[in-house]
């Protein structure tokens, strides 16, 4: 179990930094106030996509 929440650890790095690489890329784009907006609504959605994901891992404990 241990080997395989390592393993999944780096397809979720590789999520991450290209999300936050194409968001960053919206900067220069962008007025500050809504970049951060996004960045407001990105945190919203990974929150809200993350505590979805509470129940099935809750019944993976030992």
């Amino acid at each position: 179990m241990t080997a395989t929440m390592i393993a999944a650890w780096f397809p979720a790095a590789f999520a991450g930094n290209l999300l936050a690489g194409l968001v960053g890329s919206t900067w220069n784009l962008m007025s500050p106030g809504p970049y951060f907006a996004l960045m407001g609504m990105v945190a919203s959605a990974s929150f809200l996509g993350l505590s979805l994901l509470v129940r099935p891992f809750r019944k993976l404990e030992v």
